[in-house]
């Protein structure tokens, strides 16, 4: 029990440093960084944050792409076992669907980072001029970064809770904690993604 507390303490410390850094990143963005680097200082980070961005869409959608072969795999040959030589896979039929869930949590940090989540155009095409248009898709932008900053704990505590329990799954028996881990991933790598779309639409706004 003691262990568990001590887990728990560990997550919320985690997860408040997590917010600290996110509101780092704004203010070190667009609050004030003259303040905190000289030039050169500041290239240097914006180069190693962009080798660090190459990384993660290179690791993610990689990553996501293998597992979207092995999924297709595993349904082609579930279908054909099935139908052609009526063999029962016995339980390894819910792998494409882990698999799956995995490959829309880990894609999803792609599509955030190049802003691509659907939207809705109707507001956008009321707007008359770019700068108005600009400042509703910040609106946007940063009411989904507060979602996502909300839901991004809850994520970390499902992921702790099924690692305590050791869950498997009820087929074959997998343990289902690498799973939830992908989840509190995504939702960890949408986050980073938001406050960084938030600083470049308020780049775009002072520039209209």
């Amino acid at each position: 029990m003691e262990k568990n507390y001590t887990i728990r303490y560990l997550s919320c410390l985690i997860i408040n440093g997590m917010g600290d850094a996110a509101s780092g990143l704004i203010s070190m963005f667009v609050v004030s960084p003259a303040f905190l680097f000289t030039v050169k200082e500041r290239r240097n980070v914006v180069k190693f944050l962009k080798k660090l961005d190459h990384i993660v869409e290179f690791v993610v959608g990689n990553l996501a792409g293998i597992l979207l072969i092995v999924m297709m795999i595993m349904v082609n040959l579930t279908i054909f076992s099935r139908w052609v030589f009526n063999i029962n896979m016995h339980g390894y039929e819910e792998l494409p669907t882990i698999l799956f869930i995995v490959f829309v949590w880990l894609g999803v940090i792609l599509v955030v980072r190049d802003d691509n989540m659907l939207k809705v155009d109707f507001f956008l095409n009321l707007c008359k001029t770019e700068k108005s248009k600009e400042a509703l898709h910040l609106f946007s932008l940063i009411i989904s970064t507060i979602i996502c900053g909300l839901f991004m704990p809850l994520t970390f505590n499902l992921m702790m809770t099924h690692i305590e329990r050791k869950t498997v799954s009820p087929a074959v028996g997998f343990s289902m904690w690498w799973v939830y881990a992908s989840v509190f991933l995504g939702a960890l790598g949408m986050m980073v993604y938001y406050v960084v779309n938030v600083c470049k639409s308020i780049r775009r706004l002072r520039t209209l």
